[in-house]
């Protein structure tokens, strides 16, 4: 706690030794990565023939999370295709486990039953 009349150090009052900080910041370009050893995202988004196999249906997981990893992007029927299958997989899956007693429950059990 401040004691009255006491100069309380502001933050930028305060060295740091480990922080550098430029007083006159350069201004960054948008066209340029900042980072000249990353490059730059995909230019082409992923499309549904591209992302699904036409065999089985099944997305190409491996190529999806290249693609993605690497800050490409899908178009919006793909990303919607995802997103309703996962949801449609999800439904069917049970939100019940039967295990056989005795058990014992590790982890945040809140607000998972009314008792």
């Amino acid at each position: 706690m401040a004691v009255p009349n006491e100069k309380v150090p502001n933050a930028a009052d305060v060295p740091n030794p480990g922080l550098q900080v430029d007083a006159t910041p350069a201004k960054l370009s948008t066209t340029e990565r900042v980072v000249k050893s990353v490059t730059f995202p995909p230019i082409k988004k992923l499309t549904v023939a591209e992302v699904f196999d036409p065999v089985t249906n099944k997305p190409r997981h491996e190529l999806l999370k290249d693609h993605l990893s690497r800050e490409g992007r899908v178009e919006e029927d793909t990303a919607l295709k995802i997103i309703n299958e996962g949801a449609a997989l999800l439904r069917l899956e049970s939100n019940l486990i039967e295990v056989e007693a005795p058990v014992t429950v590790c982890g945040d059990i809140m607000a998972s039953s009314s008792i």
